[in-house]
């Protein structure tokens, strides 16, 4: 890799009454890595025109910066004292991570002791590798590779070109205008992913996901439980649900879908006329496949104790009972599999909406 060699680093210090502030100006060319380790805090990454880069560092007192600078390497290590650390027991509501080998604790009103903000205005075509065990991460109009580790911390990620990796314990995310390939891990929250073209690997745990007019490369969730909600999407996804209810509306462009779900419904409406390869099975819920104009496959449907509800061949709703098979075309096969729960089938044309009356 071409080393850059101009690098001269500037920082400058100015003291606050609760602590100082660190900024640290660098230059580099493309390809260049940038590190930044933090305990407890907020960081705002965004990009800036040219090859020149400043990092800012609002510190409490008693806590300190590490900083490993080179022309394609830049580290950045936030250095807590060593009275932050606390015995666990005597800490009834607490916030504990282990931090560069040891473990931290603070409840709310010492955690003002350890907060640290760091402002990082980065230029393009970098590689970005962010931690932050407890707090927020915003990151805007960068390009290029992205990784985010934390344990409790909330996010909001814009305007990003590169693929990204994103693991937390528990918190809200949100992904707007993004491009690339991006893999998910969240133990609990909220996840919102909306204006995006990507190829999605999310494993959540509890949590409330939606997408919104997201342009699925490729997708593969697994949820335990909660919700899984999109709303005009297009592409091939692999679902698989614990207890998480999951709802597609307005989904098109797709030629290949598999959903399981172990006891939730499964609901699925819009354009799924290019589906070559359809399986939805529900160990205990209600399934509705809901497709204008319906997909010209063969398609095998049961119900171990439901009914399976045609509304596409016949105008009026028919109950076929527990098993229904039917060749709608030769483009592909499908099998809709419920164990207690009914089968519904239907193809309507969407509706126009009507204009709302004069007051």
């Amino acid at each position: 890799m071409k080393k850059s060699y101009l690098l001269p680093i500037f920082f400058l210090l100015m003291t606050t009454l609760h602590g100082e502030e660190k900024t640290y100006e660098f230059s580099c060319e493309e390809n260049y890595t940038l590190h930044i380790e933090n305990c407890i805090g907020e960081i705002t990454l965004k990009q800036v025109e040219g090859t020149k880069g400043e990092i800012t560092f609002s510190l409490p007192e008693k806590v300190e910066i590490e900083a490993v600078l080179d022309s394609d390497d830049l580290s950045f290590s936030v250095k807590l004292p060593e009275e932050s650390v606390l015995p666990l027991k005597k800490r009834k509501k607490r916030l504990s991570y282990t931090y560069r080998g040891k473990t931290y604790s603070c409840n709310e009103s010492s955690r003002d002791d350890l907060y640290v903000k760091i402002t990082a205005k980065v230029p393009a075509q970098g590689s970005f590798d962010i931690t932050n065990g407890f707090g927020k991460i915003d990151i805007a109009k960068i390009q290029g590779a992205y990784s985010f580790c934390g344990e409790e911390s909330e996010g909001v990620i814009k305007d990003i070109k590169g693929n990204g990796a994103f693991q937390i314990g528990e918190g809200d995310i949100s992904f707007e205008r993004c491009k690339g390939a991006l893999f998910l891990q969240n133990g609990s929250g909220k996840v919102h992913i909306s204006d995006s073209e990507i190829a999605l690997k999310a494993v959540l745990g509890s949590c409330k996901t939606s997408l919104n007019n997201v342009v699925l490369q490729k997708g593969s969730i697994k949820i335990g439980s909660g919700a899984l909600l999109l709303s005009g999407c297009s592409g091939d996804g692999d679902i698989i649900s614990g207890t998480a209810r999951i709802a597609l509306d307005d989904h098109s462009r797709c030629k290949r879908l598999l959903i399981h779900s172990g006891s939730a419904p499964i609901r699925l409406k819009g354009d799924f006329s290019e589906l070559e390869q359809l399986e939805l099975v529900s160990a205990s819920g209600g399934i509705t496949f809901s497709s204008y104009p319906f997909p010209e496959m063969s398609l095998e449907c049961f119900s171990a104790s439901g009914n399976i509800i045609d509304n596409v061949c016949s105008k009026k709703k028919k109950r076929e009972g527990h098993f229904f098979e039917k060749d709608f075309g030769v483009n592909g096969k499908g099998t809709i599999y419920s164990a207690s729960g009914d089968i519904r089938l239907e193809s309507k044309q969407k509706r126009k909406s009507s204009h709302s009356r004069e007051e």
